[in-house]
């Protein structure tokens, strides 16, 4: 009995998962307060130089910045770790489509321990040097493989946050 439920539990993940990437692709192009996420990393323990979490989730019947919410979940803290306390089904950690986390006063750049830690199917972002000049590295995360990409392309900067991945126009004739 087990092993006729076993292939239609892998459908449903994988059906999932084709799900998941066309709503990261249909959904990535939004209003990202990423002026919000860095104040908030900037004046939380990020400025006494512990690193800090956001998770960016949609959702179709959240009323504001059209269905988008960054939600700083409850974590533990270091100097070169941030996770999630909960992580499951029903977290931020388990709905988001991207998840962002700050180096503070460091540049942003993925460690060897975000490597580690960004196993999971989403966008990964880091923000770092957050109390001079802030500046922000994304790529795609697909289980444990990783493609930077120009946080332009999927995030909608505000001014002053450098994109770290920016291709310049010299370099895409």
């Amino acid at each position: 009995m087990r092993d006729s439920r076993h292939p239609v539990h892998i459908r449903d993940n994988q059906t999932q998962n084709r799900r998941s990437l066309a709503l990261i692709v249909g959904r990535f192009w939004f209003r990202f307060r990423t002026a919000s996420c860095c104040r908030k990393a900037r004046f939380s323990r990020a400025a006494k130089g512990l690193e800090t979490l956001f998770h960016l989730i949609w959702s179709p019947v959240y009323p504001w910045d059209d269905g988008w919410e960054l939600v700083a979940p409850e974590q533990t803290r270091s100097a070169a770790r941030c996770r999630p306390l909960d992580d499951g089904p029903g977290s931020s950690h388990a709905q988001a489509l991207i998840e962002i986390h700050s180096h503070h006063s460091m540049p942003a750049n993925f460690s060897s321990t975000d490597d580690q830690d960004e196993t999971g199917f989403r966008l990964y972002g880091v923000i770092g040097r957050l109390s001079d000049a802030p500046e922000i590295r994304l790529r795609v995360g697909v289980y444990g493989y990783h493609w930077e990409i120009p946080a332009s392309w999927a995030l909608e900067l505000p001014e002053g946050l450098r994109d770290c991945n920016e291709i310049g126009e010299a370099s895409e004739k």
